[in-house]
């Protein structure tokens, strides 16, 4: 009897582990080329967090797990990450390997805007957050392309 219930402890263990990996708002791996473009991923904005957490010039509140996990493959020579929505949304991008994160809020009015030139291979995690402390969670649109606009 013993042995089963460490076998289930095990398949219990590993089932948490897997739900951990996964990003509420959903994941997506990425490499030159993908299609579509721009994908578009929906959730909810904001979290109990500060994001000044990740240094400076992170702003906003931040759920305490990523709202999308993206995997790159294949490095990319560019991309652009942009959030909708009809609240002042922020955002937040960790590159995991290195610990590297990148912040905007309101590059485009109060939409937050990231790009890069150059994109390693790696897992990012994103976090859509609300400038504002009291906003409720908001439905936001998470645009991720290869093209500059």
């Amino acid at each position: 009897m013993n042995v089963a219930w460490r076998h289930l402890g095990c398949l219990l263990a590993l089932s948490t582990i897997t739900l951990l990996a996964r990003a509420e708002g959903g994941n997506v791996a990425l490499a030159p080329g993908f299609w579509p473009d721009p994908i578009v991923l929906r959730y909810y904005s904001g979290g109990n967090h500060d994001a000044a957490r990740y240094g400076e010039g992170c702003v906003g509140r931040i759920a305490s797990v990523p709202d999308h996990i993206i995997t790159v493959t294949e490095p990319l020579d560019y991309l652009r990450i942009y959030v909708e929505s009809s609240t002042d949304t922020t955002l937040v991008v960790e590159q995991r390997s290195t610990g590297e994160v990148a912040c905007n809020d309101d590059a485009d009015d109060l939409n937050p805007v990231l790009e890069w030139d150059f994109v390693p291979v790696d897992v990012y995690h994103v976090y859509v957050g609300n400038y504002h402390e009291n906003d409720v969670l908001a439905e936001y649109s998470l645009y991720i392309t290869e093209f500059s606009p």
